[in-house]
């Protein structure tokens, strides 16, 4: 959740890239703020030139946090930070692009452990990473029934399974030294390349074969 001094992306293209919370609004007992949620904040880093500058106090929307959101159909979803959008006093997006892409560091090959959801506890092989969704399928989670008809390439038809997309939010890494499931980070090496940190262990993750 997000509360004071929480520090938060900024996922749109106003020039802004960071912000600290001030104040939560909607009442003088409210401490924490979810999705959808309306902030105060002052900006803590902007780029050059930029139409908002450091130090700017603004009001701003929550759109990801690290913390589990409950849906009302009773699944949860998390991101990998905490993000808002700058608004106006009229509620209307300050920037003209909202930013919708989630940096979740998982990769085709990683071995990941389902965290919620039916196939909680499975583990299973990255077979696809669906960026643009925030989505992967992975190897035994998730399996759908499809009919399908008859091909050239398929003369008889009938029944296919295979496994369906789900939320990253739903998988955790798993670091292959300590066979252990982790959030990860990134740490920049002196020679500029990054390298995927598992934040339980500390152990660098290799990229999949």
């Amino acid at each position: 959740m997000i509360q004071q001094e929480s520090i938060l992306r900024i996922a749109d293209n106003t020039g802004a890239k960071s912000a600290l919370c001030i104040r939560v609004l909607g009442g003088s007992r409210r401490r924490y703020a979810g999705v959808g949620d309306v902030i105060v904040a002052t900006v803590k880093d902007a780029m050059p030139n930029a139409g908002i500058k450091k130090g700017e106090i603004v009001r701003a929307v929550v759109v990801r946090t690290a913390k589990e959101t409950r849906r009302r159909d009773g699944t949860y979803i998390r991101f990998e930070d905490n993000a808002a959008v700058i608004i106006t006093e009229q509620g209307e997006p300050r920037g003209g692009t909202v930013i919708a892409g989630i940096k979740h560091r998982i990769m085709k090959g990683d071995r990941v452990r389902v965290i919620r959801g039916n196939d909680r506890d499975i583990e299973g092989a990255v077979l696809e990473v669906l960026r643009e969704k925030a989505r992967v399928r992975v190897d035994g989670v998730n399996i759908r029934k499809r009919h399908t008809r008859a091909t050239e390439a398929n003369p008889d038809g009938g029944i296919i399974t295979f496994a369906a997309p789900i939320h990253v939010s739903n998988v955790m890494l798993i670091d292959p030294t300590g066979e252990v499931a982790s959030r990860v980070r990134t740490r920049l090496e002196e020679d500029g390349t990054k390298e995927r940190i598992a934040v339980k262990t500390g152990n660098p993750i290799p990229k999949p074969q």
